[in-house]
């Protein structure tokens, strides 16, 4: 039997698998309940499984050159959430608040969040 967590993995990855560079990526994940994030010059990039199979990968940037606060809402309260580089080794740990964080982007900054649920 699948857990919770896993049967949303499987989702998500049918839905990256069948959205991926589409305009409709973004719509379909909010609808699902799976990430919102806000507001809307903060644009996602990647949503996939991390390398190593324990974590979730959240790769956005801020796209209109302005310093902004990013709210990030997940599915569920992750375990842990951290900065992490483009290969995913973890860099500085996010406080969050329920199952929202909220990150200060600099203007046009590429963020990885690396999400332990």
């Amino acid at each position: 039997m699948l857990s919770g967590f896993s049967l949303k993995r499987m989702i998500l990855k049918k839905v990256v698998e069948l959205l991926e560079n589409t305009k409709e990526f973004k719509f379909v994940i909010e609808q699902v309940h799976l990430l919102k994030l806000e507001p809307d010059n903060i644009v996602m990039t990647a949503l996939k499984p991390s390398e190593d199979g324990t974590a979730i990968i959240l790769r956005f940037y801020e796209a209109s050159g302005e310093e902004t606060e990013a709210n990030i809402t997940l599915f569920q309260k992750p375990a842990k959430a951290v900065i992490a580089n483009l290969i995913e080794d973890e860099l500085e740990e996010l406080p969050f608040e329920g199952n929202s964080i909220k990150l200060n982007v600099k203007p046009f900054e590429i963020v990885t969040i690396k999400f332990v649920l």
